[in-house]
């Protein structure tokens, strides 16, 4: 890839995870459903434990099924920042991203055994460009730290 292409291409990964962010906050789930890969590698379990859900599964109607169940109810606030973008070829490539959220539940609608949680931590990611532009491939998910509110009565 020339240098130009490169560039391009980086700017359009970074508009992809900001569009992840922007689409998950505001529940838009069939458009974000459309920026991964049908058949995307997920692993939430350092976000979710298996109990309720969590683990490493492997489709994007997987990934939307689970994240509206557990988002769904809830008001929350993703921010990405500090890319490490690393291309493999012109149409794959991978990223590492810092990562901070913030999820807080309405009194009686929380679907976890708590009613906020504030993390931080990074997205591992794997991208592949389509013909409809660049799409997530892989999504693991590494919490360093969070911090949750117990749940309060209705």
């Amino acid at each position: 890839m020339s240098p130009l292409e490169t560039l391009i291409a980086r700017t359009e990964i970074c508009e992809l995870k900001a569009k992840y962010c922007r689409l998950l906050d505001t529940k838009q789930w069939e458009d974000f459903r459309e920026i991964f890969l049908p058949d995307a590698e997920i692993d939430i379990s350092d976000d979710v434990p298996a109990e309720i859900g969590g683990g490493t599964f492997v489709g994007r109607d997987r990934l939307v099924d689970n994240t509206r169940h557990f988002m769904g109810p809830g008001d929350s606030a993703h921010h990405v920042h500090g890319s490490e973008i690393t291309f493999q070829d012109a149409d794959n490539a991978s990223g590492i991203w810092s990562m901070y959220d913030k999820v807080i539940f309405p009194p009686g609608k929380s679907p976890v055994p708590f009613q906020s949680k504030t993390g931080h931590g990074f997205y591992h990611e794997r991208y592949t460009r389509t013909a409809d532009g660049w799409k997530i491939a892989a999504l693991r998910l590494q919490r360093l730290a969070q911090s949750t509110e117990p749940l309060t009565e209705t």
